[in-house]
């Protein structure tokens, strides 16, 4: 460790201070010594470097997993997209269907409803005049 400069001028040695106190009790509520022994008492239970091997057992690495993304690309029987979920249909004042459908992240989306085709189309009426008839 290095040595510390106090305000005063006064050089700390560090690593005296460390080596002199590693036997000393730990204030606060973990019953271990300066250098992490687990003590009872004055007696220890257990060294620091088991205590450090336990730990490492006890931590498991991240489970990895790879995960391919271009492995269904274009395949349609795959869908990913939100349909969402259809909260109103209502007449706009334009005489149109609308309806407002409402997704998971909660995004809401109005869409027109195409009304479908009438059976018989509506034609023109048609003049009964000719052209003979106006002259």
């Amino acid at each position: 460790m290095r040595e510390v400069k106090t305000n005063k001028g006064r050089t700390i040695n560090m690593q005296e201070i460390m080596d002199a106190n590693q036997e000393t009790k730990a204030i606060g509520n973990m019953p271990v010594n300066a250098r992490g022994d687990v003590v009872k008492g004055d007696v220890i239970i257990k060294p620091y470097n088991e205590v450090t091997k336990t730990r490492q057992k006890i931590t498991e690495k991240p489970q990895e997993e790879e995960v391919n993304i271009k492995e269904n690309f274009g395949d349609p029987e795959i869908k990913t997209a939100d349909t969402g979920q259809i909260l109103n249909e209502y007449r706009g004042e334009d005489g149109k269907m609308y309806q407002e459908i409402e997704f998971a992240d909660g995004s809401i989306r109005v869409n027109e409803i195409k009304e479908p085709a009438s059976e018989e189309p509506p034609t023109k009426a048609k003049s009964k005049t000719t052209k003979k008839q106006a002259k």
